[in-house]
């Protein structure tokens, strides 16, 4: 009998989003979504990415629950472009600190009242993510004793440890492309002018830019300017444009080299 990943309790597996479906979806509506990365054919999906062989029921109502809070959550403070009224294509000014130009918008503070609440749901993308076996996960794996110690604070066992697994937000704030892309480990400097680097976990969805940090060192607020999830309750999401962020880069990139391996593949923005 399968053995769930999240809770240990036995039963049949169930099918796992491993990022909350809502947050990744096809544009438009009905149609499906394409896939492209490390130069692979593009290929269509009818949903995101799910694993069947992770958890069973009683994980999956787990993860759901955290899935609906914080899509609420990132909705209502219109984190993510479907948090957005119909029709908006650029998020007002109103919403950021003065920023130096119309590119790099500055950065908003957005009030949370339940900081670990947040966290947790955060966490358990980067659990669910690191656990799967699934091929498109195969870059995003980490040290077991660290998903035993995320694992615990999803299921709320253990409170959530902001310093020992920072999560940072980058919110794109004029809309562009739907798309989704797979979660992916590089390296990024901690603090603007700041030479210190660090290893991360990098997600992208529905317009919003998560960092998740599950690699080795503990790090405190002040590696970050401050801008790091903490227990206060207050969240400082940087914010930039579409049109010059890594995000859109990193989109261009992965079709022209997916396009360039298979000139025969159908063009396609996905």
């Amino acid at each position: 009998m399968p053995v769930c990943a999240l809770t240990g309790e036995m039963g049949p597996f169930v099918k796992a989003h491993l990022i909350p479906r809502a947050l990744s979806y096809p544009s438009p509506k009905g149609q499906p979504l394409y896939q492209v990365g490390n130069g692979s054919r593009p290929t269509k999906r009818w949903t995101s990415w799910y694993d069947e062989a992770l958890v069973t029921a009683s994980g999956e109502k787990i993860l759901a629950d955290l899935d609906d809070w914080l899509i609420r959550f990132l909705r209502q403070h219109k984190l993510v472009w479907s948090g957005w009224q119909d029709g908006l294509q650029r998020l007002p000014n109103t919403y950021f600190d003065a920023g130096p130009d119309e590119n790099w918008r500055g950065v908003r503070i957005v009030d949370c009242g339940e900081p670990d609440l947040l966290g947790r749901a955060i966490l358990s993308i980067v659990w669910r993510t690191g656990a799967s076996s699934i091929p498109d996960m195969v870059d995003v794996q980490f040290k077991h004793s660290m998903k035993r110690r995320i694992r615990s604070m999803v299921l709320g066992k253990t409170p959530v440890d902001f310093n020992l697994i920072p999560i940072t937000f980058v919110q794109i704030t004029t809309k562009g492309e739907i798309h989704n892309h797979t979660p992916v480990r590089m390296r990024r400097v901690l603090e603007h002018g700041n030479p210190q680097s660090a290893e991360i976990l990098r997600y992208y969805f529905d317009g919003l830019v998560i960092h998740a940090f599950p690699f080795k060192k503990r790090f405190s607020p002040q590696n970050f300017g401050g801008l790091m999830l903490n227990g206060s309750g207050k969240i400082g999401v940087v914010g930039v444009s579409y049109e010059t962020s890594f995000q859109k880069e990193i989109l261009d990139d992965a079709v022209m080299l997916s396009m360039a391996r298979h000139p025969n593949a159908k063009p396609f923005r996905g």
